[in-house]
């Protein structure tokens, strides 16, 4: 049973995420629209990096990769001539289509670069901060055998033992 609503449980994560990504590129669409009337479509289209970047900050690069393909498909579809259809009219929208891919892509990979980094920091500060506590506890311990105890009981407490 613990499986099954483990399952569900996931399941529901990953469908509010990527909800929320569908929403980022969706937002960013939208705001598309109002700034395209002073500013050239094709130089909007670097604003889509942003709904990249968010899922893949928190989510990891699966999601960011996802943005990017939605982004991609929304910039065509919504602001590339002919405007809501999924074809390029001319060589220079294919290539800032083609530059924009790219660019997510490399953008989602410094990213979750970025986001493993800070994951190995976290933990290696939580484990100095336990072998602080350890040294310490060991230091203030009468006998070996109640030093042994307290490390015991200090490893169960951080790792989960």
């Amino acid at each position: 049973m613990s499986q099954t609503s483990s399952a569900d449980s996931e399941f529901r994560s990953w469908l509010i995420r990527i909800s929320l990504t569908a929403l980022a590129v969706a937002a960013v669409t939208a705001l598309i629209y109002p700034l395209g009337i002073a500013v050239p479509v094709l130089a909007l289209g670097v604003l889509y990096l942003v709904a990249v970047l968010i899922p893949t900050l928190f989510w990891g690069w699966r999601y960011g990769a996802t943005a990017a393909l939605f982004a991609a498909v929304c910039f065509n579809y919504f602001h590339l001539p002919p405007a809501g259809h999924l074809t390029i009219e001319s060589t220079q929208d294919a290539y800032s289509l083609l530059v924009f891919s790219v660019v997510a892509g490399v953008t989602v990979a410094l990213a979750e670069l970025g986001r493993r980094r800070q994951v190995e920091a976290q933990r290696r500060s939580r484990e100095a901060t336990v072998t602080a506590e350890l040294a310490q506890a060991m230091l203030a311990s009468e006998s070996s055998d109640a030093a042994r105890a307290v490390v015991a009981h200090r490893l169960t407490a951080a790792f989960g033992l």
